[in-house]
């Protein structure tokens, strides 16, 4: 019995939202629901360049699916909306720093 999942149909099972960065936040929750499987893992993430939170984002997804979160953006413009996004989750920490 074949139980392996086609990343494919995965992708179309997930919700569609054009601010996500496409296709690689569904990667990224693929990756961790396989591993998930098999072994415990803390959920938590970190996005460099992290613009407003939601356009090309990584880690997006995963913060709505309840993980903690450092989230880093260097533009201010973009931190403060990237800052009002995340007011009240006292899960996702942002960070208005310069990361080289």
């Amino acid at each position: 019995m074949n139980n392996k999942i086609n990343m494919w149909d995965y992708r179309n099972r997930l919700d569609d939202n054009s601010n996500f960065a496409p296709f690689e936040d569904s990667i990224i929750k693929y990756i961790f629901d396989s591993i998930e499987n098999h072994i415990k893992i803390e959920k938590k993430c970190l996005e460099f360049g992290a613009n407003d939170g939601q356009y090309l984002s990584n880690t997006r997804n995963l913060i709505l699916n309840g993980w903690d979160s450092i989230q880093i953006e260097t533009d201010l413009t973009s931190f403060y909306r990237l800052k009002d996004l995340y007011q009240g989750n006292n899960k996702v920490i942002c960070l208005n720093k310069f990361v080289s």
